[in-house]
């Protein structure tokens, strides 16, 4: 059986099969592949780490407390507001009507969503306590690195497979793998070119996933430039993204990866007290937006692909029932006096919308706190932990492309396991640092060891 560090590989490698599942129990769903995982983690970390650990990053003030408050508010409003608030608001539900699935508004009554989701959520809390005391206590970030290339390895060797195989007549190859009971959107187009979803079920979840590694990695190259594996890790999420040809997917690359290199070059240009760089910079934002809009107005290939991805995208019937599931999340928050519904009543279509109505005021605050303490990077970095700094900035990156897509397309307020695995991990490594910071020396000998092992 692996311990709790070698068992981060199995974690890691079991998260590009997102529609893998071990089996399927009434009332919960799909039990994916990943989450006996990161059951078999939790369990694994609880057996061999002492409980003064887990207790001190529990302790008030710490991340780890708001998330555990957070939980309590969870279990609370998923038992007690849905029987509240019960045929007082509609809700839009998934239901059955001959065998066939479709979503409706429909009189709130509790049902198997509301504790299925806060049992889900509970999990990724867990395994954000399992990993981040762990490498607190180790602060292998060798170990992590690894691990995040088997992810990043076996993801884009599934989505090649995917990419190849239907055009020489092996579409069926993959299906060994995709074993929930739902609909797996395998045979999807845009325009003439095949969506690809790899292991996942549909090119939103694969897009979701893959622009998570792709934040990751594009962080971690943009502090180690000299890394050519990196690099090349980058650009293979990059593309793998834009052919998902998911319209949240392509905007949050482009977004993101603006906002991630204008940060990064004013942030270097002040640090550096480079302000003519800074200047240049800002008088050069308004020629590149100029030039992108007369590219897009006379160019009959870019117009036609920005009406496609975004416009027609937004006046589909797909786009103003998501629309509607987030205008029906506000009301339910009004309805419900701020507090809520409950996890797992209320579907939206935005990470934002689905917490406000499944969760309230009281969990959006707790959570929007949570959120800013796990994703502030420290205030200085350690020059005797480096390395390990750079791979908690470069996990947080990760997490902000995933942050930044779920609030797009995610329908309850659950960013999801790889969100918080990678950010338990950044966590624990920033403990690790806080907690070395009196002792340099030993600080100094990990940070060689990982050196040395690199």
């Amino acid at each position: 059986m692996f311990g709790p560090k070698r068992g981060l590989w199995a974690v890691f490698a079991a998260m590009p099969f997102g529609a893998t599942a071990v089996f399927s129990a009434n009332g919960i769903g799909n039990v994916l592949l990943l989450d006996f995982c990161a059951i078999a983690y939790v369990l694994a970390v609880v057996i061999r780490i002492k409980l003064d650990r887990v207790v001190a990053s529990l302790w008030p003030g710490t991340p780890g407390f708001l998330l555990l408050v957070l939980c309590v508010i969870i279990l609370l409003g998923a038992y007690f507001l849905p029987r509240i608030f019960a045929d007082r608001a509609a809700v839009y539900l998934i239901q059955s009507v001959d065998g066939r699935l479709f979503i409706d508004l429909a009189p709130l009554v509790p049902s198997a969503a509301q504790p299925a989701q806060a049992i889900r959520f509970l999990l990724g809390a867990l395994v954000f306590f399992a990993v981040s005391v762990v490498e607190w206590r180790s602060g292998d970030g060798l170990l992590i690195l690894r691990a995040v290339c088997v992810a990043s390895f076996l993801h884009v060797s599934v989505s090649l497979l995917d990419w190849v195989s239907y055009p020489i007549g092996f579409a069926q190859v993959l299906d060994r793998i995709r074993t929930v009971h739902q609909a797996i959107l395998v045979d999807q187009h845009f325009g003439s070119v095949r969506r690809l979803i790899g292991g996942h079920t549909e090119p939103a979840s694969f897009g979701l996933y893959t622009v998570g590694l792709y934040g990751f990695w594009l962080r971690y190259w943009f502090g180690n430039m000299r890394s050519f594996a990196a690099g090349v890790m980058m650009f293979a999420m990059l593309i793998l993204a834009l052919r998902s040809t998911s319209s949240a997917t392509i905007a949050n690359v482009i977004l993101f990866s603006s906002a991630f290199l204008m940060w990064h070059a004013v942030a270097d240009a002040i640090s550096q007290r480079r302000f003519g760089i800074y200047v240049c910079l800002l008088g050069a934002l308004p020629a590149l937006v100029s030039g992108m809009w007369i590219w897009i107005e006379f160019s009959a290939t870019a117009h036609t692909l920005v009406e496609v991805l975004f416009l027609d995208k937004a006046l589909s019937d797909s786009g103003q029932e998501r629309f509607s599931w987030n205008a029906q999340a506000l009301s339910n928050f009004s309805e419900s006096f701020g507090l809520g519904l409950g996890i797992g009543s209320v579907r939206a279509s935005g990470f934002g919308f689905a917490v406000l109505g499944n969760l309230g005021w009281p969990g959006a605050l707790v959570f929007g706190w949570f959120l800013f303490r796990v994703l502030r990077p420290p205030a200085t970095k350690p020059p005797f932990q480096s390395e390990c700094f750079e791979l908690a900035s470069a996990l947080r990156c990760g997490c902000l492309a995933v942050l930044c897509q779920s609030a797009l397309t995610t329908p309850y307020p659950n960013p999801g396991l790889p969100f918080f695995i990678m950010c338990g991990l950044a966590v624990g490594l920033d403990q690790m640092a806080a907690a070395s910071a009196g002792n340099p020396s030993a600080a100094q000998s990990k940070s060689y060891q990982f050196l040395v092992r690199s």
